[in-house]
C-alpha cells in the first residue's frame, strides 16, 4: 500500500522528467536549491520567512531528486533487461521507455537494434533453410548424375570393348579381303592366260581343220589315178588278150598294174574315210574348243568383275577400318571424358554434402533464438503441419482450426492459408473474413500471375516462391515467399515469411534528436 502511494505521488515528477532532457533535469534540479540559497540571503525584515522558503526548496529538491532517481532507475532498469534479453537470444522482447530524454532515445535505439537484429537474423535462419534446401536438391542431383555417370561409364567400357572386337574383326577382314584381291588378280592372270591358249589351240585347231581339207583333196586326185591306172591296165589287159601269145606277159603285168590300183584305190578310200572321220573330230574339236573359249571369255569378264569387287571391297575395309579406328579414338576420349566426368561429378557430390551441413550448422546456431517474425523453417514446418492436418481430420475441420488463435496455426507472423484451383482463399489465419473470397495481392502485384506460381509450384510437389504483400503488421508492402504443399487435386497450402518488416531504421532518428539537444 505504501509503495502504491509513494508511486502515486512521485508519478508527475517522474513524467516530468522523462519528458525534460538532461540539461531541463539539472536546471530543474537546481532551481529549488538557487531558490533556498536567495531566501538565506533576504534581508533582515523578511527573514522570518526565509526559514519557510528554505524548507520548501529543499523539499522541492528532495521530491524532484527522488522523482530523478526513480525516473533514471526505472529506465536504466528497462535498458538493462533489454539488454540482458538481447545477450541470452531472446529478440523478441521489447525496449521502448516513454518520455523524450536520452535513455529513451537510447531505449528507442536499442528497440530498433533488436528489431533489425531480430530482421537479420530471421533472413539468417530462413536463407540457411534456403541453402539447406538447394543442398537437398543439388545433393540429390550430383547423386543421380554421378549413378548416370556411372553407368554411362560402363556403357562407354562396353562400347569401347565392342568397337576394340570390331576393329580387330575388321581389320581380320581388310587383310583377308587384300589376300582375296591379290588372289582375285592371280586368277584373273591365269585365266588371261587360259583365255590366250585356248585361242592358240583354236587357230591351231583351224589349221589342222585346212590341212585335213587339203589332205581329202590330195587323196581325192591319188583316188582319181587309181581309177584311171585301172581304166588304163583294164585297156591292157584287152589289148593283151587281142594280141594273143604274144601279149600274154603283157597282160599279166596289166593284171598286175590293175591290182596295184586297186589296191590302192581300196587304200586311198580308207585314208579318206579316216581324213573324213578325223576332220569330223576335228570340227567337233573346234566347237568344244569354241565353246570353252567362249566360256573361259566369260569366266575371265566374271573374275574380272570378281576382281574389281574385290578392290572396292577391299577399299571399303580400309575405309572402314580407318573409320573404325577414328571411332575407337573418339570411345577412348569420350571415356576419358567420362571419367573425369564422374570424379567432378564426386567432388560437387562431396561439395553438396558440405554446403548441406555448413548450411544445418548455420541455422542450429541461430535456431535458439527467439525472434520477433517467422523464419522458413518454421513455415515450412506449419504448413507440412497443415497439410497433414488436412489430411487426417478433413479440410473443413482443419480450415476451422487453421482460424482460431489458440489453434497452434498462427503464430507472430505466420498464419496458414488455404487456396483452391479457383484462385479462392478457403482460409486465411491472419483475417478470416477472407476466406471464402476471390484471392487479393498487394498493389502491384498481378494476382492471375501469382495463383499461376503457386499452382505450378504445387503441380511439382511442393516449394518455395517469392513475391511482393503487404506485413500482417504493419501494413507495407514487403519481399516475402512462401512455402507452398499440395492438399489434394483442389486445395494448395501455403505460409508466407517476411524478409523484413518494411518499416526504417530508427537509429537515424534518435542521433538527430540527440544532435539538436546537444546543441541547444
Amino acid at each position: 500500500m505504501a509503495i502504491r502511494f509513494v508511486h502515486y505521488v512521485l508519478h508527475p515528477g517522474v513524467a516530468a522528467m522523462r519528458r525534460l532532457r538532461l540539461a531541463g533535469k539539472l536546471v530543474l534540479l537546481a532551481s529549488p536549491m538557487f531558490a533556498s540559497a536567495g531566501a538565506l540571503a533576504w534581508p533582515e525584515g523578511a527573514a522570518s520567512h526565509a526559514p519557510l522558503v528554505a524548507g520548501t526548496g529543499l523539499a522541492a529538491w528532495c521530491y524532484l531528486a527522488l522523482c530523478f532517481h526513480a525516473s533514471l532507475r526505472a529506465s536504466i532498469r528497462a535498458l538493462d533487461a533489454q539488454v540482458k534479453a538481447v545477450c541470452a537470444g531472446d529478440l523478441s522482447s521489447s525496449a521502448a521507455l516513454p518520455g523524450g530524454d536520452e535513455l529513451a532515445d537510447a531505449g528507442r535505439g536499442v528497440e530498433d537494434m533488436t528489431r533489425q537484429l531480430s530482421n537479420l537474423v530471421s533472413g539468417i535462419r530462413s536463407e540457411a533453410q534456403l541453402v539447406a534446401m538447394a543442398g537437398d536438391g543439388l545433393l540429390a542431383s550430383a547423386q543421380a548424375l554421378a549413378s548416370r555417370t556411372d553407368e554411362q561409364a560402363l556403357s562407354l567400357k562396353g562400347t569401347s570393348e565392342g568397337v576394340a572386337t570390331l576393329v580387330a574383326t575388321v581389320e581380320v577382314n581388310a587383310s583377308d579381303a587384300q589376300a582375296a584381291d591379290a588372289l582375285t588378280e592371280r586368277v584373273r592372270q591365269a585365266a588371261d592366260s587360259g583365255t590366250a591358249i585356248v585361242e592358240s589351240a583354236v587357230r591351231t585347231m583351224q589349221e589342222l581343220e585346212q590341212r585335213s581339207g587339203h589332205m581329202t583333196d590330195i587323196i581325192g586326185v591319188i583316188d582319181g589315178i587309181a581309177f584311171q591306172t585301172n581304166i588304163l591296165a583294164l585297156n591292157a589287159a584287152v589289148e593283151a588278150a587281142r594280141a594273143g601269145e604274144a601279149g600274154r606277159g603283157f597282160a599279166v603285168v596289166a593284171a598286175e598294174v590293175r591290182t596295184l590300183s586297186q589296191r590302192c584305190a581300196t587304200a586311198a578310200a580308207e585314208v579318206k574315210r579316216l581324213i573324213e572321220g578325223s576332220t569330223a573330230e576335228v570340227s567337233a574339236g573346234m566347237n568344244w574348243i569354241r565353246e570353252a573359249a567362249d566360256a573361259l571369255r566369260a569366266v575371265d569378264a566374271g573374275i574380272i568383275e570378281i576382281a574389281r569387287k574385290a578392290q572396292v571391297i577391299s577399299t571399303s575395309s580400309a575405309a572402314q577400318l580407318d573409320g573404325l579406328l577414328g571411332i575407337e579414338h573418339s570411345v577412348q576420349g569420350l571415356d576419358r571424358i567420362t571419367q573425369s566426368n564422374a570424379q567432378m561429378v564426386d567432388g560437387s557430390l562431396r561439395s553438396a554434402e558440405r554446403l548441406r551441413q555448413q548450411s544445418r550448422q548455420l541455422s542450429a546456431a541461430v535456431i535458439s533464438m527467439k525472434l520477433r517474425q517467422g523464419c522458413a523453417d518454421e513455415a515450412r514446418t506449419l504448413v507440412e503441419r497443415a497439410a497433414q492436418l488436412i489430411a487426417s481430420a478433413g479440410a473443413a475441420a482443419a480450415i476451422q482450426r487453421f482460424h482460431r488463435r489458440d489453434g497452434g496455426f498462427v503464430d507472430r507472423d505466420l498464419f496458414i492459408i488455404v487456396l483452391d484451383r479457383r484462385g479462392w482463399f478457403r482460409a486465411f489465419g491472419a483475417d478470416p473474413a477472407k476466406a471464402g473470397k476471390p484471392a487479393v495481392a498487394a498493389p502491384g502485384v498481378n494476382i492471375e500471375e501469382l495463383n499461376g506460381k503457386t499452382f505450378e509450384c504445387a503441380d511439382r510437389g511442393g516449394g518455395w516462391i517469392e513475391f511482393r504483400s503487404l506485413h500482417p503488421a504493419t501494413r507495407v508492402p514487403v519481399d516475402k515467399m512462401a512455402y507452398i504443399l499440395p492438399a489434394g487435386p483442389e486445395l494448395v497450402v501455403m505460409c508466407s515469411v517476411n524478409k523484413t518488416d518494411g518499416l526504417p531504421a530508427a537509429g537515424a532518428a534518435v542521433r538527430a534528436r540527440s544532435a539538436a539537444a546537444l546543441t541547444r
